[in-house]
């Protein structure tokens, strides 16, 4: 990636707002609050990049989530009218949900026609995906590592160019998985920070950005530690 890091021009710590790019209200509402970023989830289905969360099962025309199953809606909101939908200065971080291969080269070819010589970001859990994106000059690549058994894959894999940062659960921080993925990253994002408690240990752990349910948490985050003189406490990667 030759553009600016996109998480390291916001200081001291980067807000993103979990999900609210699925909605175009709810991304307008997100970036009216002050958040840095919005996330996305991204599916390539029947040819179509759809923003959602939820599931499909195969041919059937049904979508489902963790509580519930439905049929599925006749129209689906789709990167292309996402992007064109928000202003131009909203950042957007696309999780790439699936296994589908060809969803990369779908997400380059939209996103570089609708918003040219602008970065994009993209994070995943599905990390062959982002190795098709690593070298890209214009995408900045977040791996997502929810589990241990990930984050023990994880200490190889990121070694190496074309990684710009992670994103971790929040559970598997600790200050030496800190010191270890800061050595390798230039930033780490956590989730799920949605209390107080949980926001105050991560950021005493130094990490670059939260992600968030919580707009209300989310701006406060924004009025209070991104005030001058209010920094988060930065562990040595040393």
């Amino acid at each position: 990636m030759t553009i600016d890091h996109p998480l390291a021009r916001i200081t001291p710590l980067v807000t993103i707002a979990h999900r609210a790019g699925n909605s175009i209200e709810l991304a307008q509402q997100a970036t009216g609050a002050g958040v840095d970023i919005v996330e996305a989830d991204l599916w390539l289905h029947s040819g179509r990049l759809e923003v959602r969360h939820s599931k499909t099962i195969g041919p059937l025309p049904l979508r489902w989530d963790r509580w519930w199953i439905r049929l599925y809606p006749p129209t689906c909101l789709d990167l292309e009218t996402l992007l064109c939908e928000l202003d131009p200065e909203t950042t957007v971080m696309l999780d790439l949900k699936g296994r589908n291969p060809d969803l990369p080269g779908k997400l380059l070819e939209i996103c570089r026609r609708v918003r040219p010589d602008q970065q994009i970001l993209v994070c995943s859990q599905t990390w062959p995906m982002l190795e098709q994106l690593r070298h890209e000059p214009d995408v900045a690549v977040i791996y997502s590592i929810g589990n241990r058994r990930q984050l023990a894959r994880a200490w190889t894999m990121l070694e190496g160019e074309g990684c710009d940062a992670v994103s971790i659960h929040s559970d598997l921080l600790n200050p030496d998985s800190i010191r270890k993925l800061l050595a390798r990253v230039p930033a780490i994002i956590t989730w799920p920070i949605n209390d107080h408690a949980r926001l105050e240990r991560v950021r005493r752990l130094g990490v670059t950005g939260i992600i968030s349910d919580s707009l209300e948490l989310l701006d406060e985050v924004r009025t209070t530690m991104k005030r001058p003189g209010v920094q988060p406490r930065l562990v040595d990667a040393t």
